[in-house]
């Protein structure tokens, strides 16, 4: 759907006439949703692949600025710099920069989601928003997305077709490495490819030549389950206030 957007997007604003009766909000903007390690960067990159154009991907560390008003003029940059290239516009975390207005914040910090907001309507060519958590984007995105994707975690049979994509061939794997048994723990892609990593270090750790046995990705599996930061038991970042 969302190819089909963009494929059609010249001919719905140019020939149909549409873009005529509106001044803004000619592009396309795509919000990919979902927790993380499912697959929105992927794709991310591969939409951009499929429309055989670059993905400039925002880095957030050189937008924003300590001095009042650079961050400002850093964002306009950017999008004219997509606009230049003619790349797909990726902010990843996009909760980052496009947060809720009504939860405070700063003078100047509500400045930059307003000059976010407005170039985004301005901008006329493919702009992705990834984040995992859509309920602190600022409520004024909502009628500047064209099409909104929520990715959920893989089923069982994806997972397989995940774990038979992210083990090469060319990876030394014992006889009792079963798929169909791995695919049973609940993994985003992301987790997968970290135990798949894992599994393979510990596997060399033992042996320069392997092989990496079903034990190796298991233990990877319960290590990579373990350090899942979740809910309450997300431990606090930061200074420590003292009482």
């Amino acid at each position: 759907m969302a190819c089909v957007q963009i494929t059609y997007h010249d001919q719905l604003m140019k020939d149909w006439g549409i873009g005529a009766n509106i001044a803004y909000g000619r592009g396309v903007t795509l919000m990919f949703s979902g927790p993380p390690g499912v697959g929105k960067t992927a794709a991310a990159e591969g939409l951009a692949k499929e429309l055989a154009k670059p993905l400039l991907a925002v880095d957030y560390s050189e937008i924003q600025n300590c001095f009042v008003g650079e961050t400002e003029k850093r964002i306009v940059s950017t999008f004219r710099e997509a606009t230049r290239r003619h790349a797909v516009l990726f902010w990843d975390e996009a909760d980052a920069m496009f947060y809720n207005r009504d939860d405070g914040g700063r003078s100047w910090e509500i400045r930059e989601v307003n000059v976010l907001l407005r170039e985004l309507e301005k901008f006329e060519g493919v702009c992705i928003l990834a984040t995992n958590r859509k309920a602190a984007l600022d409520a004024a995105l909502e009628r500047r997305i064209t099409l909104k994707v929520n990715f959920e975690r893989p089923t069982a049979d994806m997972r397989r077709h995940i774990w038979a994509k992210l083990v090469p061939a060319t990876m030394p794997v014992a006889d009792d490495v079963n798929y169909d048994v791995l695919s049973e723990h609940d993994l985003s892609g992301g987790e997968i490819k970290n135990v798949v990593l894992n599994a393979a270090r510990s596997a060399l750790l033992r042996s320069p030549t392997g092989p990496v046995t079903l034990a190796d990705f298991q233990e990877a599996i319960h290590a990579e389950q373990e350090g899942r930061l979740q809910g309450e038991n997300r431990p606090r970042m930061g200074f420590l206030a003292a009482h």
